[in-house]
């Protein structure tokens, strides 16, 4: 009788501690967020682009593990190009690369037909 007093006391220990790591686990981890710019012409050199690559400065300025999205219809626009434009053009330096989504003209096409849909759904 005792060794199973003994052996369910050392089984609720390693439940126990099993539940105490994976709760500390999961209580430590960090959630990885992002936010999204829909912005089809970034290489148009225009002022919506401008306000565009401060917003991308201010938010990483605020949350430096924060990534932000860029939604483009420019095929040719990559990360790298992105910044260096950002910073030959506007003289706005990212702390880092932004990531870089292409639409192609259907997906755009698609995506303005649901918002125009939704706004008429609210109205």
């Amino acid at each position: 009788m005792e060794m199973w007093g003994c052996l369910f006391a050392t089984l609720l220990v390693i439940i126990l501690s099993c539940f105490l790591v994976a709760w500390q686990y999961l209580r430590n981890r960090r959630r990885e967020y992002a936010v999204g710019f829909f912005h089809p012409y970034t290489n148009d050199g225009g002022g919506g682009e401008r306000v565009l690559w401060c917003a991308v400065r201010a938010l990483h300025e605020q949350d430096p593990h924060l990534s932000c999205i860029i939604y483009t219809g420019d095929s040719d626009a990559t990360p790298e190009s992105l910044s260096a434009r950002a910073l030959r053009v506007f003289g706005v330096k990212l702390s880092s690369h932004p990531k870089v989504s292409g639409i192609l003209k259907t997906q755009f096409c698609l995506f303005l037909f649901v918002c125009v849909r939704e706004m008429k759904m609210r109205c």
